[in-house]
């Protein structure tokens, strides 16, 4: 290609161009080059700026049309303007953030970079229409309209340096506080009705601390507590007294008729992005800090010696509970340990167990360990049952162990394993998600009274279920009545072949009973008995990490039957993380927003015009031809 002809390939000169100006940017902002690395940078950038130039003035002199000739030196002109910029920007970075004189250089260097760009680049799509004559007409009013799209674009640049400039956060959201949960709504509710308790919350900020307004409007929305911030520099006798050291902690306290007091303390995050997670979870630090407060701590017992579900890290997510111990250990003010053979369970339950939990055992228990947990219920125990399916619950080993368990607890385990096409969570992608199914079916019961809370809109995923069938009440002092807690999607059939297939009439679609809570009343004018209570669930596998990952639901499900074992349905309910943090923009790590806005959508603009006006021209010029 000879000089001549490349001299009068118009897209040639924008392409040299937009190629240093990347350059230019890739060694000041992305790799940050410097000494040696820097200096050849600048000399490839500067190389092709000359050569782009060079062209464009060598196309000037072999151009007979006006209207070319008009475009072309629109872009010698506007290309040499850009010679200011590079002079402008160094001035600009070594004046410092703050000067008086910032925002001038950097309008002045963004107004000589962007609008020669534009024009340079507009003039030369023009110039590369293949037409035997351009007419002076189209060039201005190309000139125009690129002159108009940049002016528009540089008007987002006082905003900018306003954001630059101060650094400050800008809220974009409508800025919804948290607010608090039914659990710590009935916490607070229960600390305040002690008789001559007093209920105080300290937040300890400093006075224009942006969480200042969150926390209060958190606070409240809750009565029976007196809420108070505080500067723990301005008044720290009263923050030494609550055992506060510096800001940012919020201090909850009661003090007894006796004047005894006790504190929990929420520390709220040492840095901006700490404090904003805080807030996300924050009705949830909250119900922990005043579980210690109403209730002492209590410990509950894992079963464990039968391939249950464990507390072992190292065991695959369905077989472990590690997560969920994670949330109700401090959630419900409660110790979770293990409890089997090896630990004493066949010579009797300990006698500090508030509840028991038996999940998904492999193997068979002994008559020993059935006999111990009979007798724990007896003595107004609390136990929770969750059993995997089986296609023969009647001969399977686990299963046919606990038997004479149920029966005291008056149900049984039905034959088969719960399938849907429909109401299922897609896990593996194939035929075996029809057992991961998802429910909201729950029925009105203390045990789950925040999923069936009509206000409720969580899930609980039940991988593998099964279903409960209830018997009739056994012959002894008290009166069993079970009551319905979970039902399964109503599309679900019972597998009883197991090829996850719907084969009429043996399997039939019906919701069936998922879990069950037992809590025998005293027969009328029988002997005085003492209460107990039991969950029998027909899916271990819900309380596993696998489910609590995936859903919120199962996390409730779990604090909500365990609350009911230990009594203390009173003070649970539904934790309020559905929270509308604030959107911050600042300018660490987002001026790309700023430079696409003022770069990129200004050129598409440009471009989709050209594009437009070309088809328009060539519609109209098709039309006088005919």
């Amino acid at each position: 290609m000879t000089l001549s002809r490349i001299a009068r390939t118009p897209w040639l000169t924008s392409a040299l161009l937009f190629a240093a100006l990347a350059l230019a940017w890739a060694g000041e902002r992305t790799f940050a080059l410097g000494g040696r690395e820097r200096a050849l940078a600048g000399g490839a950038i500067a190389l092709l700026f000359v050569i782009s130039l060079a062209l464009r003035w060598w196309r000037g002199k072999r151009i007979d049309d006006p209207g070319r000739a008009l475009a072309n030196r629109g872009g010698l002109l506007a290309q040499s303007a850009m010679l200011l910029a590079p002079i402008l920007y160094i001035v600009w970075t070594q004046t410092g953030s703050g000067s008086p004189s910032e925002p001038w250089l950097l309008g002045g260097w963004l107004s000589l970079s962007l609008i020669p760009l534009a024009l340079s680049t507009g003039l030369d799509l023009l110039l590369a229409r293949r037409e035997p004559v351009l007419s002076e007409q189209r060039v201005k009013d190309m000139g125009m309209y690129t002159l108009a799209c940049s002016i528009a674009s540089l008007a987002a640049l006082p905003g900018f340096q306003a954001a630059r400039a101060t650094d400050h956060v800008i809220d974009l959201a409508y800025n919804k506080s948290a607010s608090p949960g039914d659990e710590t709504r009935n916490l607070f509710r229960a600390l305040a009705s002690e008789p001559g308790s007093k209920v105080e919350v300290h937040a300890f900020l400093s006075p224009n601390s942006d969480l200042s307004e969150p926390i209060a409007g958190y606070f409240n929305q809750l009565a029976g507590l007196s809420y108070q911030q505080k500067d723990q520099l301005i008044e720290p006798r009263l923050a030494e007294d609550l055992g506060v050291r510096h800001n940012r902690v919020i201090a909850i306290s009661t003090t007894s008729k006796a004047g005894e007091r006790r504190t929990r303390q929420v520390e709220l995050g040492d840095s901006a992005a700490a404090s904003r997670a805080m807030l996300r979870d924050l009705d949830l630090h909250i119900a922990r800090a005043l579980r210690p407060l109403a209730r002492s701590r209590r410990t509950v017992y894992l079963l464990r010696g039968h391939e249950e579900l464990s507390l072992d890290a190292s065991r695959q997510r369905h077989k472990r509970i590690s997560r969920l111990a994670e949330v109700l250990e401090p959630r419900l003010n409660i110790d979770i340990k293990p409890l089997g053979a090896s630990d004493g369970l066949a010579m009797g339950v300990p006698e500090d167990a508030a509840a028991v939990l038996l999940l998904g055992p492999e193997r068979a228990y002994l008559e020993q360990e059935v006999a111990a947990l009979s007798t724990y219920l007896d003595n107004g125990g609390s136990l929770l049952v969750a059993i995997e399916p089986s296609l023969t619950p009647e001969v399977s080993q686990p299963q046919a162990s606990l038997r004479p368990l149920l029966q005291k607890m008056s149900v049984r385990l039905g034959a088969g394993i719960v399938a849907s096409k429909q109401s299922i969570l897609p896990l593996t992608r194939s035929k075996a998600d029809r057992l991961n199914l998802i429910t909201r079916q729950f029925e009105p019961h203390p045990a789950i009274a925040s999923l069936a809370a009509p206000s409720t809109r969580d899930a609980v995923l039940l991988p593998s279920a099964g279903f409960i069938e209830t018997l009739a009440s056994p012959d002894s002092a008290a009166l069993l009545q079970p009551a319905k807690l979970i039902l399964t999607p109503r599309e679900a059939w019972v597998d009883l072949d197991d090829d996850l297939e719907y084969t009429p009439p043996e399997e039939t679609r019906r919701s069936r009973v998922h879990a069950i809570a037992i809590s025998p009343r005293q027969r009328p004018g029988g002997e005085k008995i003492t209460p107990w209570r039991g969950v029998v669930i027909a899916d271990a596998t819900a309380f596993s990490d696998l489910a609590i990952e995936r859903s919120q639901g199962n996390e409730q499900l779990a604090a909500d039957l365990i609350g009911w074992l230990l009594e203390d349905e009173a003070l649970s309910g539904n934790i309020e993380r559905e929270v509308d943090i604030r959107i911050v923009h600042s300018r660490s790590g987002e001026e790309w927003i700023f430079y696409g806005t003022t770069l990129g959508a200004p050129l598409l603009v440009l471009l989709f015009g050209l594009f437009r006006t070309r088809a328009r021209r060539s519609t109209k010029s098709d039309e006088e031809a005919s």
